[in-house]
């Protein structure tokens, strides 16, 4: 009896022993004590040093109902703050070391990058970046025309956050993929400079002359490596995205008498791109097989009727090759590769890859595009023509 009664009491000493090398939750952090940063904005300022800013939801400020944006209904649901220094980090330190909040960088949704910060390159970023686990390769890069700071201090009506409008602008899949990732991976492969959305503020009278201010997508700012050398605006935008064969869904206008006569829609859309090397230049045979569906019809003509459906389809095809054309033209006039034609390459020729690759900027900007463009125009809609016309 003793001795079960010693050797219980041995089994619970060792038990109390091995408890005290436990360490619990030592380095817990309670929600009361962090701030979650929805968005961040690095600028570069005129004396060379950085500008980061961050966007950080006020809890105090998002329960119930309120109105949308920042500003509509009451009190701002975020606060926006920044501080400058001569690097990223030393810039985030000062933010931090007046917070009274520990800043959590795991639920941000996008990067603002300033015009300026974005043409002196963006390498340094993704140093910052891949350094701490908590960060998203998930979250969306985008340059602002002009500052990042001010864009993050629009005021959209339907997001409570400007961060959350410019993630939900460019995830809805119209726009060319942009996320830490995709952007990295894009500066890295062979023949390949990567392009990201570019955006601004636009400014928009209310009643009583009061002003709204929107996020508004412009086109794409093209990098040739980390440098931002130009900017796509809409027309060769939507080109670029004929080329990396991401139109889904878009617009295609037809001029038959007037302007913009026929609007069609984009059902789907194929296109291969095919390299070919001759001697010391290079060749490229671009087919966009594509289908286009009636949307508007602005004129009086019948598109049952062959010969007006011949010419729709040829007016269809020349918009979409000078919307080709345009981006081609901006990528042979920067040498940036923004439509991944030098890994098109690679991938045909690795050998003959090899031999160029040091030269491909200046073969980009000589070398020989055949746009070829197959326009099949279906669904008219159940009437041919505009019921109020005899």
């Amino acid at each position: 009896m003793t001795r079960g009664k010693n050797k219980r009491i041995s089994v619970l000493a060792m038990l109390a022993s091995v408890s005290l090398l436990l360490t619990g939750c030592w380095d817990r952090l309670e929600i009361n004590d962090i701030a979650i940063v929805m968005a961040v904005a690095v600028d570069k300022e005129e004396n060379g040093n950085f500008r980061v800013s961050i966007e950080v939801p006020l809890a105090s400020q998002l329960g119930g109902a309120k109105g949308g944006g920042g500003g509509t209904g009451g009190s701002k649901a975020y606060y926006i703050d920044s501080e400058t220094g001569p690097t990223f980090v030393q810039a985030y330190t000062k933010l931090q070391d007046r917070m009274s909040r520990r800043l959590k960088f795991g639920h941000y949704r996008v990067i603002i990058i300033g015009d300026e910060a974005a043409k002196h390159g963006v390498g340094g970023i993704f140093d910052v970046i891949t350094r701490k686990p908590e960060n998203r390769l998930t979250s969306y890069m985008i340059v602002a025309e002009g500052t990042g700071e001010e864009l993050m201090k629009a005021q959209p009506k339907l997001e409570r956050f400007s961060g959350e409008a410019i993630r939900e602008i460019v995830k809805q899949g119209d726009l060319i993929s942009s996320n830490v990732k995709d952007t990295a991976l894009s500066m890295s492969h062979l023949g390949s400079d990567p392009v990201l959305p570019f955006m601004a503020v636009k400014k928009l009278k209310e009643k009583g002359n009061k002003e709204s201010q929107e996020i508004e997508w412009l086109g794409y700012a093209q990098f040739h490596g980390e440098k931002m050398v130009d900017v796509m605006r809409r027309q060769a935008a939507v080109g670029l995205s004929w080329l990396k064969n991401n139109i889904k869904p878009g617009t295609v206008i037809a001029n038959l008498e007037h302007s913009e006569d026929l609007i069609f829609n984009v059902l789907r859309s194929q296109t291969t791109v095919t390299p070919s090397l001759n001697q010391d230049r290079v060749e490229f045979d671009v087919n966009i097989d594509t289908r286009i569906t009636l949307s508007e019809n602005r004129t009086k003509e019948d598109l049952t009727n062959r010969q007006v459906l011949a010419k729709a389809r040829k007016m269809a095809a020349d918009q979409i090759r000078a919307q080709v054309d345009e981006a081609i033209k901006k990528i042979q006039n920067t040498g940036a590769d923004s439509a991944d034609f030098g890994l098109k390459v690679f991938r045909q020729n690795p050998r003959a890859w090899k031999a160029i690759e040091n030269e491909w900027s200046e073969m980009l900007k000589k070398a020989e595009f055949r746009v070829h463009i197959k326009v099949d125009i279906t669904e008219f809609g159940l009437i041919s023509e505009n019921i109020v016309r005899g």
